[in-house]
């Protein structure tokens, strides 16, 4: 069994270094790629809780991120996925604190 690192190195010695396999590298990207579509549906389901329907849109927007990011990062890395789902509703909830904020600063009180 510790012979295999040192077989691997071996095949890869030939390689070039962008042909060798960067298993960190993919994995990471697939992070990447997982949270930016559940972030895309985020903002989409954000825009949905301006019209007040923000249970709802809480819910949606939960749910597409855990499902997107399932798709793209496969189902064995959930806890990478629960801790991008908890940055994301964060952003969710700046975003309606914010438009929150926007809309009373905007009031006339006159």
């Amino acid at each position: 069994m510790e012979d295999m690192p040192e077989a691997q190195n071996q095949e890869n010695q030939g390689l070039e270094p962008e042909d060798r396999p960067q298993p960190d590298r993919v994995r990471y990207d697939n992070v990447w790629l997982g949270l930016g579509g559940g972030l895309i549906f985020l903002v989409f389901f954000s825009v949905l809780s301006l019209l007040f329907i923000e249970l709802l849109a809480w819910w949606l927007a939960a749910g597409a991120l855990v499902f997107f990011g399932s798709l793209f990062m496969g189902f064995r890395q959930f806890p990478r996925l629960a801790l991008g789902l908890i940055l994301s509703l964060g952003v969710y909830v700046i975003l309606v604190v914010g438009g929150c904020i926007l809309l009373i600063a905007n009031l006339d009180f006159h």
